[in-house]
């Protein structure tokens, strides 16, 4: 499950989101005959199943520095803000390398002989 940080009101949050890669991409070929040169295709992924999380500051005592917890889930009950929510795990830089991460992972390895 893809997972990025987003400011909402000057709140940071932590925004869950299920992703099902459609289309893996592949990289720009640029050399040899211009015939058989191509630009780069980007992953596309369907998201499903956004989830909010609170984060909450953690202070562990003089000369440790804070760390950040997940908090409580927050409710989404407008569809407006479940719609924004959506649009950013689209359209992130954070969002899609989280979803190519996890790609990466779940991707089968090959065997070398």
């Amino acid at each position: 499950m893809p997972t990025c940080i987003i400011e909402i009101a000057g709140t940071e949050f932590e925004l869950d989101f299920d992703a099902k890669v459609t289309f893996r991409g592949y990289p720009a070929r640029l050399s040899g005959p211009p015939e058989d040169c191509y630009p780069a295709e980007a992953m596309e992924y369907e998201v499903s199943g956004v989830r909010l999380f609170k984060l909450v500051r953690r202070d562990h005592g003089r000369g440790v520095p804070p760390s950040w917890e997940r908090g409580d889930e927050v409710a989404i009950t407008d569809e407006w803000l479940r719609s924004l929510l959506t649009e950013y795990a689209y359209e992130s830089d954070e969002a899609r390398d989280a979803v190519e991460e996890e790609a990466e992972e779940d991707r089968p390895r090959r065997r070398r002989a």
